[in-house]
């Protein structure tokens, strides 16, 4: 199976730094480092890739909050533009926009030569000045700029990237935390999922399957309120959910008034009492949803608190590890 982790649910902002002060004031994550920043001239975005614990061996995915920032235009071909205002005008007035929900992959030569021989219309970037590696867009062609067709990943918006280049340590691979800082409660641990909502899940699973060769692990529940938890190979990678709104009323909601996108990113923790008392502390609005079925107590945060981003907090051993 082609990919290994959710590298970064992500969210299109205004203004990174706003959305970043937000992340760590009111819900609480850790106070980003220097070096989670990221600022391309090349390509034209400011970023940050926010974590919700420092340890990678726990928390592989992070979170992207990206803005359009200032491009230097040059002749050199790597330099291509992330295009984020026009992904971000194809998702409407919705609050919650992505550029691409990024995938990476150990077998990233193959995974494009099966897309080529497939006939799916991709754009693999060269490594460029700022940017060491290459990167697979699923939807966009060669010399096409930012026309984009929904074809081939059911309008999903992806990016691929190379497991390798981000130097994880190994044990990352099958999960094992032997080492890792203990958590206080309260405490973020990991980013366990993002959800996106679909208005049919059969046709968008039988385009993943078929034209990316990317399965779901499990499809949950009943007609109406089905969800697809789509397979990645490191056990602690957040997974990417699609979501059949039906039944669920705050996502009925959403999708009544938005229409299918992206949607929730869960977070889980320790102690969910404990994180309730912190978000009372800090002043945050948050609801609390309760266990339905097999799904946990979640805390859900309002929508707006932190701009691009509805949270979830659930309890770490409530969600598990695949």
């Amino acid at each position: 199976m082609y990919y290994d982790l959710l590298h970064s649910p992500d969210a299109v902002v205004p203004d990174v730094a706003r959305t970043a002060r937000a992340m760590v004031e009111r819900v609480g994550l850790p106070e980003p480092r220097p070096g989670w920043f990221q600022s391309s001239a090349c390509h034209g975005y400011r970023a940050l890739f926010a974590r919700v614990h420092p340890s990678r061996l726990l928390a592989p995915s992070r979170l992207e909050v990206i803005t359009p920032g200032p491009r230097t235009s040059s002749p050199g071909v790597a330099d291509i533009p992330a295009y984020i205002d026009e992904i971000a005008a194809m998702q409407g007035d919705r609050p919650l926009k992505t550029h691409a929900t990024v995938l990476t992959s150990s077998q990233f030569p193959e995974l494009v030569e099966d897309l080529r021989r497939s006939g799916v219309r991709h754009r693999v970037d060269p490594p460029s000045r700022e940017l060491g590696h290459e990167r697979l867009w699923i939807g966009f062609s060669p010399g096409g700029g930012s026309d984009y067709s929904p074809d081939d990943d059911a309008g999903l918006f992806f990016e691929v990237i190379p497991t390798q280049c981000l130097g994880l340590p190994e044990a990352v691979r099958d999960g094992t935390t032997a080492g890792a800082p203990a958590v206080a409660p309260g405490q973020m641990v990991r980013v366990a999922a993002r959800s996106y909502l679909v208005d049919d899940l059969d046709p968008v699973l039988a385009i993943l399957e078929k034209r990316l060769s990317w399965p779901a692990e499990r499809v949950e529940g009943a007609s109406g309120e089905r969800r697809a938890v789509m397979a990645v190979n490191f056990p602690r990678s957040a997974r990417f959910e699609l979501v059949e709104p039906r039944r669920d009323p705050d996502a009925a909601a959403h999708f009544a008034r938005w229409g299918p996108g992206t949607y929730a990113t869960r977070i889980t923790v320790r102690c969910i009492s404990a994180k309730a008392d912190d978000l009372q502390a800090r002043g945050t609005p948050f609801r609390i949803l309760p266990a339905r079925g097999a799904a946990a107590e979640i805390l859900r945060v309002d929508l707006g608190v932190v701009p691009g981003f509805l949270f979830d907090f659930v309890e770490d051993e409530a969600e598990g590890v695949a």
